[in-house]
């Protein structure tokens, strides 16, 4: 497999030669298949937004997971983007998560995964991800300091005790969850060491019940 130009912490984490570490990942990916997959349960063409898609590696999981979904990815990063791109034949777009160029309620469902831990304000992307859903929301963050302490044993990051130098912000799953209800409804959350992923429901699906 080629590097990438910029050879992000996503692309290393998803091409890392250490089994243990592409064994967490590997799990992380199916967890969140299986959510996407739970969360779209009746419908026969979902459109989906991947919010920070980076190079299209989770785009790429989606498309496989849920071949009857029509996805959208978008990024603030041109390079990532260019190997989205180059790997993925869905719509990319170049925006930032906590600006997104789309109208309330576009989407059947919005996935966010380990973006908010990197944006300054992740309130305003999570307000974002509600509006433009009319469905469920997945998001996820590293679980830390789980997180961090499972770099270190695999000895990274060494300067910043595990933790990846790119991150503005570090939550335990209980108080990201409690971050996120406060900004939409929450429906659930999943542990898959070391992150944790929390499905909420959009904007306009305050008044349901939960699924």
């Amino acid at each position: 497999m080629s590097q990438p130009p910029h050879e992000s912490a996503n692309w290393r984490k998803h091409h890392s030669r250490n089994p243990l570490k592409g064994l967490l990942v590997r799990r992380f990916g199916r967890a969140v298949s299986r959510l996407a997959a739970a969360s779209l349960d009746g419908l026969e063409r979902p459109l989906v937004l991947d919010a920070g898609c980076g190079e299209g590696l989770g785009l790429s999981r989606l498309a496989a997971s849920l071949p009857q979904a029509r996805l959208l990815g978008v990024d603030k990063n041109p390079s990532a983007l260019s190997l989205a791109r180059a790997s993925h034949n869905g719509d990319l777009l170049l925006a930032d998560v906590c600006r997104l160029p789309f109208a309330d309620d576009s989407f059947d469902l919005a996935v966010c995964l380990e973006v908010l831990e990197h944006v300054q304000e992740p309130s305003m992307g999570m307000s974002e991800l509600a509006r433009v859903t009319r469905g469920r929301v997945l998001m996820s963050v590293p679980n830390q300091p789980y997180f961090a302490l499972s770099n270190l044993a695999l000895g990274r990051n060494l300067r910043h005790l595990g933790d990846d130098p790119d991150h503005r912000h570090a939550w335990r799953g209980r108080t990201f969850a409690s971050a996120v209800s406060c900004v939409m409804p929450l429906d659930g959350v999943c542990y898959s060491f070391p992150w944790v992923v929390v499905v909420a429901r959009g904007a306009s699906t305050k008044g349901s019940t939960s699924a």
